[in-house]
């Protein structure tokens, strides 16, 4: 499923959660839950070791 959506996402989000204990971290650090979670919608993981990419991203 590697082909885009119209709104430029790769899969519907569905309900966001965060447990009071990511959200407290979140805001020590300055960072805001929603753009993680635009990260995340937008397949951007960061720096990820093919060992961990490879199995949950290649084609079935």
């Amino acid at each position: 499923m590697n082909e885009r959506r119209k709104n430029g996402t790769r899969f519907r989000i569905g309900r966001p959660a965060i447990t009071p204990a990511a959200e407290v971290a979140l805001d020590a650090a300055g960072i805001p839950a929603v753009l993680l979670l635009a990260r995340h919608v937008n397949c951007d993981w960061g720096i990820c070791p093919w060992r961990i990419w490879l199995p949950t991203n290649w084609p079935c």
